[in-house]
């Protein structure tokens, strides 16, 4: 099975992921099988697809591997079901596609839709009395709470949980600065259904291992691309020409 690796499609940019379909349909006469690998992260993947001249099983998103997504169906997700949002609190609307969540006139929460979507929610900051974001909850466009990330005092981000589509953890991330004062993954936990944790030097580390899984229980995987970044893996990595 033949992948050609490009993350243009994960754009907002209309004219960039076209040239990103574009370069896919030039692809295929030489490699008819071959499928679009995405390896970062893109909670509103389904929406790109559904605007774009390409077949959702014709793309795979590593992400998706990891979170145990690939064949996930559409449902909707508005404030009402989100389960972190006491129903006693207040959700008004605050501008186009935003809203914000109040307790006695305190602000507690802000929530963002994806545009033209009905009120799909996609992501929710959660704010502390004077109005700083303790954390940001993440949702995929198909409706399920996709990533959250908690942040320090100082406003850096101190970890990042990814999940599954049924909300089982996926992984925990921890970031610290480094020697140079850098914030850095430091760790990566994952905790298996035995509850054993196991832990990869970062995120790219173990994003890596699982396409190396899924390699495996294909047959010849092989990579084209002419990115100057992947996150590292043990399949055959090909330049496009």
């Amino acid at each position: 099975m033949d992948f050609l690796l490009d993350n243009r499609l994960i754009s907002q940019d209309a004219d960039v992921v076209k040239e990103a379909v574009d370069q896919y349909k030039l692809f295929l006469p030489s490699h008819p099988d071959a499928q679009l690998l995405i390896t970062q992260y893109t909670p509103e993947l389904a929406r790109i697809l559904a605007k774009v001249d390409i077949k959702p099983n014709r793309v795979l998103s590593v992400f998706n591997l990891l979170q145990q997504a690939v064949h996930v169906p559409q449902k909707k997700l508005t404030s009402e079901q989100l389960t972190r949002i006491p129903p006693l609190y207040s959700v008004l609307p605050n501008g186009k596609n935003k809203a914000r969540v109040e307790e006695a006139d305190a602000p507690l929460a802000r929530i963002n839709y994806y545009p033209k979507s009905g009120e799909q929610v996609e992501s929710v900051e959660h704010v502390d009395r004077v109005g700083n974001v303790t954390s940001i909850d993440t949702y995929d466009c198909r409706g399920f709470l996709s990533r959250t990330q908690t942040f320090h005092r100082n406003h850096a981000l101190a970890t990042e949980q990814y999940f599954t589509a049924d909300g089982t953890e996926a992984c925990l991330n921890i970031f610290m600065n480094n020697d140079q004062g850098q914030l850095t993954n430091t760790v990566c936990r994952v905790m298996n259904s035995r509850d054993e944790i196991y832990e990869y030097d970062n995120l790219e580390q173990l994003l890596g291992l699982t396409l190396d899984r899924y390699a495996k229980e294909q047959n010849g995987v092989r990579i084209y691309t002419n990115e100057a970044h992947i996150i590292p893996t043990d399949i055959t990595i090909s330049p496009i020409g």
